[in-house]
């Protein structure tokens, strides 16, 4: 358990403790204690009322607010829903891939998730889909757990100030945002794309390799699951693979949203699992230096070292992944969380635009 921090200095009064109060949050089956001024403490109680710790659900933090008769302020409400957020992931991360991603869920308990960068339309499309017909499940941390159950983070949603000031949390119950009911399953995976140009909705196929790249960007602590890609592999195989939309507003991009939900897609043959093959990507000049590779991309200059030199080596021709892990064990020697640390690398040489996965 992570010590108690005060998260930020906040002027005014302090109160005797006898009107201290304690919060207790739960986050992706983690629970976190938020110890506060009563006052703050009651609309912090209301504003976070769907974040109620799970029975059983394993305390990981304690996070300890100055204890005045102020409100918090929207500086304050955010950092302390990153710390919040940030306590779910560690916990869940070794067993869950974890999307930058919103999550609406149907009636029946189908998941679709809404996969985004930060500041690029997820919590508007949440907002607008879970007030007409869909639940609410998150509009940040998408968990999705190996047999694709989703945990749900309905944590309040961070809304633009249209006078200018920071942005401010809102819960779901005061946003009118459907609830879920039963046991949440990820059906139907979509990236956004928003383009105030675009004239009509579209939904877009994506290669293996797009998707992966574009998860890994879009993802937390992949790095901690036993074989990152594989799982990205198996989850996008379940969900007949994933999908880019363009679309200019989200009003009128939720019926092909709801549409995807309701067609039945075979999973692609090409996203098989075991058909994971891994090519390095091609540089203008490589230059073996210091036990490892320098190399010279239109990404930049990267250096190699370990693992990762040999990974690139190994996928020049293009390679399966346990051809890949057999080869580069034959390089440097066994170990027995070789897969793990291939895949690390592999995660790695991805974002540098060194390594393709298709």
């Amino acid at each position: 358990m992570a010590p108690a921090t005060d998260v930020e200095a906040l002027p005014g009064p302090v109160l005797p403790s006898a009107t201290r109060t304690t919060v207790e949050l739960g986050v992706l089956g983690a629970r976190v204690r938020v110890v506060l001024g009563a006052a703050a403490g009651a609309t912090l109680d209301e504003r976070w009322a769907r974040c109620r710790p799970e029975t059983g659900a394993v305390h990981v933090d304690e996070v300890t607010l100055p204890q005045t008769d102020l409100p918090l302020s929207p500086e304050m409400e955010q950092r302390l829903t990153e710390r919040v957020n940030l306590a779910g992931i560690a916990h869940a991360a070794t067993d869950h891939v974890l999307l930058h991603a919103a999550g609406l869920a149907a009636a029946d308990g189908s998941v679709l998730g809404l996969v985004a960068p930060s500041g690029t339309g997820k919590t508007t499309a949440a907002i607008h889909l879970s007030t007409n017909g869909f639940g609410y499940v998150t509009d940040e941390t998408l968990a999705i757990g190996a047999d694709l159950r989703v945990r749900p983070w309905p944590k309040p949603l961070a809304l633009v100030d249209p006078w200018g000031g920071p942005k401010r949390l809102r819960g779901p119950d005061d946003l009118g945002l459907g609830r879920f009911a039963g046991q949440l399953r990820l059906t139907r995976l979509v990236a956004l794309e928003r383009d105030p140009s675009c004239s009509r909705s579209e939904l877009l196929p994506m290669s293996t390799a797009e998707a992966i790249t574009l998860l890994v960007g879009q993802s937390s602590s992949l790095w901690r699951l036993p074989t990152p890609l594989r799982r990205l592999e198996s989850t996008l195989f379940a969900v007949g693979g994933l999908r880019r939309l363009r679309y200019a507003e989200i009003e009128e991009a939720a019926p092909v949203l709801e549409g995807l939900l309701a067609h039945d897609f075979a999973p692609a043959p090409c996203l098989a699992p075991s058909s994971l093959r891994v090519f390095a990507s091609p540089v203008r000049d490589a230059l073996a230096v210091d036990g490892g590779l320098a190399d010279f991309s239109e990404h930049g200059q990267v250096h190699l070292a370990g693992v990762g030199a040999e990974v690139w080596r190994a996928a020049l021709g293009g390679v399966a992944f346990d051809d890949l892990v057999a080869a580069v064990a034959g390089r440097v020697g066994h170990h027995p969380d070789a897969r793990k640390l291939v895949s690390a690398a592999l995660d790695d040489l991805a974002s540098c635009g060194l390594i393709k996965v298709e």
